[in-house]
């Protein structure tokens, strides 16, 4: 599984379509193209990382996202005030350490690695949402996702494969017990940098597309 996380697979079909649309409307000849997609090719690389949102604006937006996560998982699905906190102390349950076991035993049921699995899960989970909004709902993307990919284990590492189309965004390794963080800045830092890692990928991936099309015409 790491061998293959490590290799950046080539481009899917559906890439080459949304590129071939892409060139289609930059010469004049479709004008079905995402409008932000078609400005995007006309910029430089640097350039449209301007875009992408301030550091401390996507920690609260990321932070926000994993509450909710777990509001839906674990906790009170309410916006009380009280049930919020209530969450939010779970979130510091689950994920800020040291940890003594896989799982709080307050959340454990009759299937460890399920727990396991579902920890992990509720954490990516939050940073793909995040993703999906950002950078393929806004850009017109409707007919693709990202997909999470988990192999708990409580003996070894837990392996986390995150992938659009036959692009591996991410390869995560890390023994559930060691799944935490010793406060919440260091944790939302985690997200971030997660998010971040996945979103290059994303974007160069998308972008291999663009060019691959580009030269065709």
């Amino acid at each position: 599984m790491r061998a293959a996380a490590a290799a950046f697979i080539s481009l899917s079909s559906w890439a080459a379509r949304a590129g071939r649309h892409l060139i289609a409307a930059m010469n004049g000849t479709s004008t079905d193209a995402p409008p932000r997609f078609i400005n995007d090719l006309k910029m430089r690389k640097e350039e449209i990382q301007m875009e992408y949102p301030k550091r401390k604006a996507l920690k609260q937006a990321l932070y926000e996202a994993l509450c909710r996560q777990v509001s839906e998982t674990y906790g009170i699905r309410s916006k009380q005030k009280k049930a919020q906190r209530e969450n939010e102390e779970i979130l510091k349950r689950l994920y800020l350490g040291p940890q003594d076991s896989c799982v709080p035993d307050s959340f454990l049921g009759d299937d460890l690695l399920y727990d396991i699995q579902t920890k992990y899960d509720c954490f990516f989970s939050s940073v793909r949402d995040l993703l999906e909004t950002e950078y393929l709902e806004t850009q017109g993307i409707k007919d693709a996702w990202i997909s999470i990919w988990i192999d708990p284990s409580y003996e070894a590492d837990t392996d986390v494969i995150v992938t659009f189309q036959s692009a591996v965004l991410l390869a995560h390794h890390s023994e559930a017990w060691n799944f935490a963080w010793p406060s919440v800045p260091a944790l939302v830092t985690a997200l971030t940098d997660f998010y971040e890692t996945m979103r290059d990928v994303l974007i160069a991936y998308l972008w291999e597309g663009i060019r691959y099309e580009k030269k065709r015409f």
